[in-house]
């Protein structure tokens, strides 16, 4: 009998919370090889590539699926609209933002009072993965309740929708709706119900082994990395989060986690760290401190040395992070915590949309 169920249970399956920290790395990767770096080449000559060129190229082919990969583990366990989520992102946010302005205080000499108050807000703060996130949370109630209603017969509707982000990025090239390379709510939206809908479908998808799965991953990755340098600054299209090849390589990523073994609880706490990672490497001045030694490396070391050092920074910077975050996490639960229960008892009747 099909199951309806929007929202399936949260428990921490270590194979997907390794994904997580995979999909983590992967961003840390795509913003050493490329955004770090002043970014790709805006054209290539395939008749004189360098080394360098061809594996960074790759490595952006393989690196470039990692926001959709987070938006899949939320669409294929489902949203929720509560206030303990957003509460607890809110803190998040504010254990990087708050120390990190005063930080910049200190290096600029300048105290700007809204920054101030903008870090306090933290959802103000130009991130559009927080903002468009934090949105679908809110918008998950009636997303769930269309899934619920109707099942696996979404799945023409959800394919249309996909379609139709790809019709006006990739064929009529319209900015009015704003897709444009999938920063947008609408390609979240999008993300959120193929992943649901992959989820409705998982015994079929299931039928696939894991390893064909990982093997179709580096081929999306290689079709990206080729396209990137053929098409040059047209290319960053393929690069893109709502490029059809990106979406298809996450999930194929994805899928490949889905059908590991693994129980490990050093695994789910490292993973619980993960948007903290996130929020760190583009939150100044800590991205700046991230680019300096990016550009320092690359610039001093032969191209295959410079991989090996960065991959080590990219690792000891992430559990650093990790550690900060468990440390933050265990000064800020006792003093925000009457706060947030406080909080989360007043505004019970605003969030009571699911069961």
């Amino acid at each position: 009998m099909e199951s309806n169920k929007s929202v399936v249970s949260k428990t921490r399956y270590s194979n997907i919370e390794l994904f997580r920290i995979v999909s983590t790395l992967l961003v840390l990767i795509v913003h050493f090889n490329g955004w770090f770096v002043g970014g790709l080449p805006t054209s290539y000559d395939f008749s004189t590539i360098s080394v360098q060129e061809g594996v960074q190229l790759y490595i952006q082919g393989l690196s470039c699926c990692c926001v959709n990969c987070f938006l899949i583990i939320s669409g294929w366990y489902g949203l929720k609209l509560k206030f303990r989520s957003i509460w607890k992102i809110w803190l998040v946010l504010i254990s990087i933002y708050i120390p990190c302005f005063f930080l910049e205080c200190l290096l600029n000499h300048n105290f700007v009072i809204w920054r101030f108050v903008d870090s306090i807000v933290a959802f103000s703060r130009d991130s559009y993965y927080i903002q468009n996130y934090l949105i679908l949370i809110f918008l998950s109630p009636v997303l769930n309740s269309f899934v619920e209603k109707f099942g696996r017969r979404i799945t023409p509707f959800v394919l249309a929708l996909w379609g139709i982000e790809f019709i006006v990025e990739y064929i009529f090239r319209s900015k009015y709706i704003y897709i444009e390379h999938g920063y947008s709510l609408f390609h979240f939206v999008v993300m959120y119900f193929l992943a649901r809908t992959a989820y409705l479908n998982k015994e079929m998808l299931f039928r696939v082994k894991g390893r064909t799965y990982l093997i179709a991953y580096f081929i999306a990755a290689s079709l990206i990395a080729l396209g990137r340098g053929i098409f040059a600054s047209k290319g960053v299209y393929l690069t893109g989060y709502s490029c059809p090849l990106n979406i298809i390589e996450s999930f194929c990523l994805f899928l490949f986690f889905t059908q590991l073994s693994i129980n490990a609880r050093t695994i789910n706490s490292i993973a619980s760290t993960t948007l903290s990672v996130y929020i760190l490497q583009v939150t100044f001045p800590v991205i700046d401190f991230l680019k300096r030694i990016d550009g320092y490396l690359l610039n001093n070391f032969d191209y295959f040395i410079y991989l090996i050092l960065a991959f080590i920074v990219i690792i000891v910077f992430f559990l650093l992070s990790s550690i900060y975050a468990v440390l933050m996490e265990k000064i800020m639960t006792p003093v925000f915590s009457p706060l947030g229960k406080c909080l989360e008892k007043k505004t019970l009747n605003f969030f009571t949309y699911e069961g």
